[in-house]
């Protein structure tokens, strides 16, 4: 497969893979592998998007300018129709909901999110490094409260951030 022929939004893993592999496996955001996940990312966002989420929107033509992917038409006209409100001056700003809305609801907590998104990553390599060691011990929840404990998290949500982020390394394996 020549890489003018590699389409990530009808091409397959293991063509992505294959190609991957033809180009040396090159590394970044835009390599084949990394393009085809993130057309899936994309189209799961869909209905979302459909449903009113524009920060969705925003969100996927971040996903295909980092991948350099084209957006699908799809994604291309609900970005022009929630532009084109405020151009239009049918919407008075940005995060009114003609547009693209407020990025998060009125209860969003920005310093337990920040918390949240980078104490998962912090985790999951302490449980790594711990079934890295010998004697390895077990995964089971004793080994997630040794891990909760040392990051003042309790062992549900220890098991809960190292299975996230195992969940989404899961998608380049």
């Amino acid at each position: 497969m020549k890489n003018k022929e590699f389409d990530p939004w009808k091409s397959s893993y293991e063509e992505a893979i294959k190609l991957q592999e033809d180009l040396g496996n090159p590394i970044g955001p835009q390599a084949p592998i990394f393009q085809k996940s993130a057309a899936d990312h994309i189209q799961s966002r869909k209905e979302q998007i459909k449903e009113g989420d524009g920060f969705e929107v925003l969100s996927c033509i971040r996903w295909c300018i980092n991948h350099g992917l084209v957006a699908p038409i799809w994604l291309c006209k609900e970005f022009n129709k929630r532009y084109d409100s405020v151009l239009n001056l049918k919407a008075k700003s940005w995060d009114d909901q003609l547009s693209f809305g407020k990025p998060y609801k009125k209860s969003f907590n920005l310093n337990a999110a920040k918390k949240d998104k980078y104490k998962k990553f912090t985790v999951h390599a302490e449980v790594i490094r711990l079934l890295n060691s010998r004697p390895k011990p077990p995964i089971d929840d004793g080994l997630f409260e040794l891990v909760g404990k040392q990051f003042g998290i309790g062992k549900t949500l220890a098991k809960e951030y190292y299975y996230k982020v195992e969940k989404e390394r899961e998608k380049f394996r």
